[in-house]
């Protein structure tokens, strides 16, 4: 009995307090009440939104394969490329070494041989 009467006492002089400074509970108050009761924002995903990332996933792995293809079709074109120019390389070099080796043969065919050679680095 004691222990509600302590109880009564507290709650009288809390009462006493509230009647006596009511002004300022009321911006606290409504702040607890406006975000109780504000709308959440809640979205739930339809069965589109769902096939919608399907699809996309699909489009995704379809453009990846598509590209893996095409960067191996040009690797293989470069490598092809360069294999035929390494081979034109190496004909022309032996084709030059041919032609002053032949060069070398007489002081004539090594002053055309220059001379062939330097109007063909002023060009």
């Amino acid at each position: 009995m004691i222990f509600l009467a302590s109880i009564a006492a507290k709650a009288k002089a809390a009462w006493s307090w509230v009647v006596a400074h009511w002004k300022w509970l009321l911006p606290p108050l409504g702040l607890l009440v406006w975000y109780l009761t504000r709308s959440k924002n809640v979205t739930v995903a339809s069965g589109e939104v769902v096939g919608h990332d399907v699809a996309v996933t699909k489009a995704d792995q379809k453009a990846a394969e598509e590209s893996a293809a095409t960067r191996a079709a040009a690797e293989a074109e470069l490598n092809r490329v360069a294999k035929e120019q390494a081979a034109k390389s190496a004909e022309l070099t032996n084709k030059l070494e041919k032609e002053a080796d032949t060069a070398l043969d007489s002081p004539e065919a090594t002053n055309d041989f220059l001379q062939h050679v330097s109007k063909d680095m002023r060009k």
